[in-house]
């Protein structure tokens, strides 16, 4: 997949045939910002001789990493969530439900990867073999916000893309079903950040590709996964602490919806609130509490479960 941002820029993105190789952009997006960055890991050659100083650099191995922000559409997300270590099944044909089930699976790989174009002041950068190696779902500015961690292999200069903007809307006030646990609608509920960290890790192999060439990473490995969800809730009696006190678990969905075609949803099948503070504010203030949820494998062997309708056929 490909993307492109800078000043005046674009980013747009594409799923890769083969790992590594470039694709043009198919997809473009608005970003918030984006710190994509080239890394080469040089060493410096210190051997014992008459002198103080480095005598030479070696060029070592490469990677590319960086950070994605943008307000979370639901024609955009899916080509992400493609790059994590995730199961994905779609149905439907005018509607596309996608269902995203992160399997426990002894692969380290995600599903596929994607090229990553940028335009920077008219300069364009191409970044292939990325991976989402982290994601985050949050509201900023009452809108949901995602921010994609990515890994990549290698990076290229490329032509400059055309780009072909989407005309989906983000996720606002009014959009909203929270539900703790699932199925009991709570309207206490104002902030929350849902991570979902794969512990991504560039990988090296010793390869005959010439000194100055092929020295990007073989490929990006995902680690021991860490989920974890943080909200603001109002404090409104005792009994959801006093679960927390107990160390009851509880199933979490929080959902953003815009009509019957179009959502974002997620649930947490077995969350522990690991941390539960409550403000403690002068007379008369809202008593606030910030909660931490751990999740840990349900009976289907599944931390969480995600959902996005959209109109898009994403293949």
């Amino acid at each position: 997949m490909g993307i492109g941002v800078g000043g005046g820029g674009i980013i747009g993105f594409a799923h890769e045939t083969v790992a590594g190789t470039y694709v043009v952009p198919i997809k473009f997006t608005p970003v918030l910002s984006e710190n994509l960055t080239f890394t080469p890991g040089n060493q410096y050659r210190r051997p014992v001789r008459q002198t103080v100083d480095a005598i030479g650099v070696v060029p070592g191995n490469v990677s590319i990493g960086g950070t994605l922000s943008m307000e979370c559409l639901d024609d955009v997300i899916v080509y992400f969530l493609y790059c994590m270590r995730n199961t994905i099944v779609k149905s439907g044909s005018t509607n596309f439900t996608y269902t995203i089930t992160p399997t426990a699976t002894p692969s380290a790989l995600p599903t596929r990867t994607m090229s990553i174009t940028v335009v920077r002041n008219g300069v364009t950068f191409g970044y292939v073999g990325c991976v989402v190696s982290k994601l985050t779902l949050s509201i900023q500015n009452d809108l949901l916000q995602m921010d994609c961690d990515i890994m990549g292999l290698n990076e290229a200069s490329q032509t400059l893309p055309t780009p072909t903007w989407p005309t989906s809307a983000p996720y606002g006030p009014g959009t909203w079903n929270v539900q703790v646990p699932t199925s009991s609608q709570v309207f206490d509920m104002d902030t929350f950040s849902f991570d979902i960290d794969e512990a991504g890790a560039a990988q090296y192999r010793l390869k005959n590709t010439g000194a100055n060439s092929g020295r990007g990473a073989q490929f990006i490995s995902m680690g021991e996964r860490t989920t974890q969800l943080t909200a603001s809730r109002d404090f409104l009696d005792r009994t959801d602490y006093n679960a927390f006190q107990a160390g009851t678990a509880q199933s979490v969905t929080i959902q953003a919806l815009r009509g019957a075609n179009n959502g974002v949803s997620f649930v947490l099948g077995t969350a522990y609130k690991t941390s539960y503070d409550p403000t403690n504010g002068a007379q008369g203030d809202i008593v606030r509490a910030s909660i931490t949820y751990d999740t840990t494998n349900e009976a289907s062997g599944n931390v969480f479960t995600m959902t996005v309708q959209t109109q898009e056929n994403i293949t």
